[in-house]
């Protein structure tokens, strides 16, 4: 068995919806006694006096030790015995969980608290609302009829989950007790819908030495993910499209990409090769360094912004005026998009040459996103709200740039990043696998085919850049 060890080839967010409830109930607890009644029963519960005895002993008047013992009396705590003693009865015994203990007696308590359950296997999730968006992230469908009755199945596991609630702290207004005395429910009151959001589920699909996809890993927020799983699955299933290493290798040799093929097999991809060559290529300073995930994923960007930061300040100014582009193509694949690191990374590249105060020497940096023409609102508006921090340019790219499988970066002349996102039948999401590079002949060879893609036209009135999207200053 090799030794490479696995990677981790794609990072998915897929969005758990889950409603948030108020939940009224009651629940019984031990609760301390007042002053005098505690006092008189741990005596008791020592030993049988007589009143005048109980007198003597907390220094009562006569009428004070008969009012005293009246009231217990009437409580049901003490009794008379034959040797017209008082002693605890069977009821106050109880109040006792050893000798010498403080006693304690079962009271009930109704309160509210606000929880949310995601709509898997109804895990609850807490006490705060996640505030999260449903963008950036591929939604879970969940069955209409567990929607519809979300508010009787939080009741349900409510109280079949409370003790796992109870003990996460969910409850704050219940402190946390153990033993005799935990709370425990008495009676359901109402559950009411307060609303919905999503619970981000961050997914990293991995390879093992063979190439072969590693299981996914359960998740830490939630008790039982195999529910979780199962809709993971079945989204996965119903979007999965054919495999595309024919027009990955055609969009290689357009680019003049020699060097990538031999990273990918018929079915997925040769992960001791890839190690092997991405750990010379660092330590030699070659002029290729293989990459495998998108090229925002963390260990790409961090290497990435790293190259930027040293090679701005060497850039010297062009002889004429004109600037530098600088611009990142993005690819045609649902999984590229379904991160919640996208949007983040976007504002670090849009704001990149501002923070390396190269605006002299560089424009300022465009996406560039797939749209299907000029008329395409639903993409325009999905781009507009899920890079709605940007504040940069967005603009639109007609599909179908080397079929739509490469992501692109490029710091014209200077800098370019390379990803193909390839399918395969063996893989549940695609596997973008590339390289950056500061070569001059392979930056120029593939801005050539970038450049030229961006300034053609599809027909005479039909530009495959159709513009901003959308600019916030």
């Amino acid at each position: 068995m090799s030794d490479t060890p696995s990677v981790v080839y794609n990072e998915v967010d897929f969005l758990l919806p889950a409603h948030r409830f108020h939940v009224t109930f009651s629940y019984v607890t031990k609760a301390g006694l007042p002053f005098v009644r505690e006092f008189v029963l741990r005596l008791l519960h020592v030993s049988a006096l007589t009143p005048i005895e109980l007198a003597k002993y907390f220094g009562f008047s006569e009428r004070e030790a008969k009012e005293a013992i009246t009231d217990l009396l009437n409580k049901g705590d003490v009794r008379y015995n034959d040797d017209g003693n008082v002693e605890l009865t069977s009821q106050s015994n109880r109040y006792f969980s050893s000798l010498g203990s403080t006693p304690q007696v079962a009271t009930v308590k109704e309160i509210g608290t606000v929880l949310s359950f995601e709509l898997s296997s109804f895990n609850c999730i807490g006490n705060k609302a996640n505030g999260g968006t449903w963008h950036c992230g591929i939604k879970l469908d969940i069955d209409h009829e567990i929607i519809a009755t979300s508010q009787a199945l939080a009741s349900l596991n409510f109280q079949k989950q409370f003790y796992e609630i109870f003990e996460k702290g969910y409850i704050q207004s219940l402190r946390k007790l153990d033993g005799p005395d935990r709370p425990r429910i008495y009676t359901m009151g109402t559950v009411k819908k307060l609303g919905q959001s999503p619970l981000r589920l961050t997914t990293t699909f991995s390879l093992g030495t063979d190439g072969i996809p590693i299981e996914r890993n359960d998740f830490d927020v939630l008790d039982d993910s195999e529910k979780a799983h199962e809709l993971i699955t079945a989204s996965l299933s119903n979007s999965k499209k054919a495999g595309n290493l024919i027009e990955i290798s055609h969009a290689m040799n357009t680019l003049n990409d020699t060097w990538t093929r031999d990273l990918l097999n018929d079915n997925s991809l040769d992960v001791a090769t890839l190690v092997r060559k991405r750990a010379v290529s660092l330590l030699k300073d070659e002029s290729v360094i293989p990459l495998i995930g998108q090229l925002y994923s963390q260990g790409n960007w961090e290497l990435i912004y790293t190259d930027l930061k040293e090679i701005f300040p060497k850039i010297k100014k062009p002889d004429s005026d004109k600037k530098l582009n600088m611009i990142w193509l993005a690819p045609s694949d649902n999984f590229w998009e379904a991160s919640n690191r996208l949007p983040t990374i976007a504002e670090d590249f849009v704001d990149c040459v501002r923070t390396f105060k190269s605006e002299q020497i560089i424009n300022r940096p465009i996406m560039y996103l797939p749209v299907s023409d000029a008329g395409d609102n639903k993409s325009i508006s999905k781009w507009s709200r899920e890079l709605s921090n940007v504040q940069g340019d967005l603009k639109g790219l007609l599909e179908g740039f080397l079929d739509g499988n490469v992501e692109i970066m490029i710091v014209e002349n200077n800098y370019v990043a390379v990803c193909y996102h390839y399918r395969s039948a063996l893989l549940p999401v695609t596997l973008p696998v590339g390289f950056v590079s500061k070569n001059l002949t392979i930056i120029h060879s593939i801005q050539k085919v970038v450049f030229e893609y961006i300034a053609g036209m599809t027909s005479f009135d039909n530009p495959n850049d159709i513009g901003l999207l959308y600019r916030r200053k």
